[in-house]
């Protein structure tokens, strides 16, 4: 059951692995997310959603639960030029040749020039398109060796698509610390829409409830909120 006042945001607070935020934000919109009709779809959703890890492994993800096929296929979304089936857009194409620019190099070129920066920051939406990616904004800090990946995302289904969602973008910030000579900082992530879909309600409460039960990454009580 939903809660009849649901929360407008939350800040789920940092944890040592991305699995364990996965699962926090998993409870929090079973939990508290409000019924919504999103293309005749009924979904649970609840709006501006904030977690942060200190790591986002991929063995971890899939302990947690999280299923293999949707990882890889994030992963392709996110670092092929290609348009894949299911999407409008690549998004690939969308961190390379957004507007004619290759923003990853830009952001990369940035840090190089100040590393104190605090504008590395890349869009993805055009100003009156019609589609948008669920994906709206990227920023690195790089503080103290460092660096320091957020990712904004208008719209996020939390059970099928986060956890590639974030493996994705841990990838590319391995890539861009590697590029500066940084270390790998945290990875958060500010979601503005953070949904489960009605299909996904009872697969989703299996892996909350074997994760409470201990048998899934991240019940072992080394993660924390902050």
């Amino acid at each position: 059951m939903t809660d009849s006042a649901a929360p407008t945001s939350a800040a789920l607070g940092t944890f040592d692995r991305f699995s364990t935020a996965w699962l926090s934000c998993l409870r929090l919109v079973l939990a508290h997310g409000s019924p919504v009709r999103d293309d005749g779809l009924l979904l649970r959703e609840v709006l501006n959603v904030s977690l942060t890890a200190s790591d986002c492994i991929y063995e971890d993800l899939l302990a947690a639960g999280a299923e293999v096929d949707r990882i890889e296929l994030m992963v392709e979304k996110y670092e092929s030029m290609n348009v894949l089936p299911m999407y409008p857009m690549s998004y690939g194409r969308l961190f390379r040749e957004h507007a004619g620019v290759d923003q990853l190099d830009w952001l990369i070129r940035r840090l190089k020039l100040r590393p104190e920066s605090k504008s590395a920051t890349i869009g993805f939406h055009t100003p009156g398109a019609d589609t948008l990616s669920c994906i709206s904004l990227v920023d690195c800090k790089l503080r103290d060796g460092r660096l320091h990946l957020t990712g904004v995302y208008r719209s996020q289904n939390v059970y099928a698509s986060q956890p590639g969602n974030a493996y994705a973008l841990r990838r590319l910030q391995d890539r861009i610390a590697d590029e500066l000579g940084a270390r790998t900082g945290t990875l958060t992530l500010h979601v503005m829409s953070a949904h489960i879909y009605e299909r996904d309600w009872d697969a989703a409460e299996r892996v909350v409830s074997q994760s409470l039960d201990g048998r899934a990454a991240g019940a072992s009580g080394h993660d924390h909120g902050a």
